[in-house]
């Protein structure tokens, strides 16, 4: 009898389904409202050459070249260098020299000068003018 009723007792148990787990469900977090701001324009310095001269110094020894810078960016420039590279015919670089613009920050529509002296070499044909700057 012990045996009948151990062997019912395991039909019943096999009958029987195990429960599954409910799936947990979470409440999604609301979003942020979307919203437009305005963005301010990016706002750049851009200098560039008005103009470029190039005279001997008092000596003849020496060539000076000079000339006009102008801010046509949105922000002013701060520690402006001009680099000047005399070049022979073939473009190859004979003599560079650089020198800081005056004043040394330039607002937005402004202008500065620079000036750089350096030797008179008979083959020099042009100059190459560059200028570096930080925003």
């Amino acid at each position: 009898m012990t045996r009948i009723l151990a062997l019912l007792a395991l039909v019943a148990l096999g009958a029987c389904e195990a429960r599954k787990p409910e799936a947990a469900t979470f409440a999604e977090p609301p979003r942020p409202p979307i919203v437009e701001e305005d963005l301010k324009p990016v706002e750049r310095a851009e200098v560039g050459i008005l103009d470029l001269n190039e005279e001997l110094g008092a000596s003849k020894k020496t060539v000076v070249v000079s000339g006009t810078l102008v801010n046509r960016g949105s922000r002013p420039t701060r520690r402006i260098i001009v680099r000047v590279q005399a070049l022979d015919g073939g473009g190859k670089v004979l003599a560079e020299t650089q020198a800081f613009a005056t004043p040394e920050a330039i607002a937005p529509g402004n202008t500065g000068r620079f000036t750089v002296e350096m030797a008179n070499q008979s083959d020099t044909q042009d100059y190459h003018v560059e200028v570096l700057y930080k925003p």
